[in-house]
């Protein structure tokens, strides 16, 4: 659907009566159905909401979407090995909308939730679906004198995929998936620096981690950091959120860092799941590198 009607939606019209005040009028009906999608492999975002498709292998661990997005609203055991969980968010809605000059008739009524629903085989997410609200067609004119979109759009039929299920789905962007890997004889403190971009502030997280032990974060990127501390509390390390940039990582958007000798080295892709035979020479590529 073009962008004149879009900036005259009528589900705001419907919903907040806006329309007195938008410089929209017409005569129309729109058809207000469900929007489905699905895809595999999917990646998240830190926060809850936003997904889109992964790669050829699982990228996430049913324990990082419990850490990031909260205990889901509903969970099914399919069998032995397969679980569905579900989160819920706005309520949906279907019918139909009718506008005759300025005058919003609704006709809709709530049918449920948008949801996302993840498929979990052996602790890995190997695929999502969601089903939200949508204008799914229109029949009618409608004529816009909001500047920058002043007009007259006419649209008979089913309206085309753009602009929908925008919701859930996103391009790709930089969150990507970090693994801690502690290389040392003690339990360290790992504390994690991240952007909440919707709140568009910092927050902490802190964890210990055993020796030889690893667990993943789910980062958003640019001006985050990664910090090692000691038991009396004092910063040991540091590795800031512009090495997602520059450092080796896999198309995947996954990194690995070990810590080893109070140090965060980030590890070259071809020691990713041998890391502990080539400690040493880890640690050295490290030090030339600086």
């Amino acid at each position: 659907m073009s962008s004149i009607y879009r900036s005259c939606s009528i589900k705001t019209i419907l919903i907040t009566s806006a329309v007195f005040l938008s410089g929209c009028a017409g005569l129309g009906v729109a058809v207000r159905g469900n929007y489905e999608a699905a895809m595999t492999n999917p990646r998240i975002n830190v926060e809850k909401g936003g997904l889109w498709e992964g790669g050829s292998k699982p990228w996430l661990k049913s324990e990082d979407l419990l850490k990031y997005w909260g205990v889901p609203d509903r969970t099914e055991q399919t069998d032995t090995r397969t679980q569905l969980w579900r989160y819920n968010f706005e309520i949906r809605w279907n019918g139909i909308g009718v506008l005759v000059v300025i005058v919003p008739i609704p006709l809709i009524v709530p049918v449920g939730r948008d949801y996302i629903e993840f498929r979990i085989e052996n602790d890995w997410v190997v695929s999502a679906r969601s089903k939200e609200d949508s204008w799914i067609a229109m029949y009618g004119c409608v004529t816009s004198g909001i500047p920058h979109a002043a007009g007259t759009e006419c649209h008979f039929g089913v309206e085309p995929d753009s602009g929908r299920g925008q919701r859930f789905l996103h391009k790709p962007h930089s969150v990507y998936k970090t693994r801690v890997v502690n290389g040392t004889d003690s339990a360290v403190t790992i504390i994690h620096t991240t952007r909440n971009i919707e709140a568009n502030r910092f927050v902490e997280d802190r964890f210990i981690l055993e020796p030889r032990q690893s667990r993943h974060i789910l980062s958003n990127g640019h001006g985050e950091e990664i910090a090692v501390i000691t038991v009396d509390g004092k910063k040991t390390a540091r590795r800031p959120g512009e090495d997602f940039f520059i450092k080796d990582r896999r198309k995947d958007s996954s990194i690995v860092y070990l810590i080893a000798d109070n140090r965060i080295i980030s590890v070259p892709v071809k020691y990713w799941d041998n890391w502990e035979t080539h400690l040493q020479e880890i640690m050295n590529m490290e030090r030339t590198s600086r």
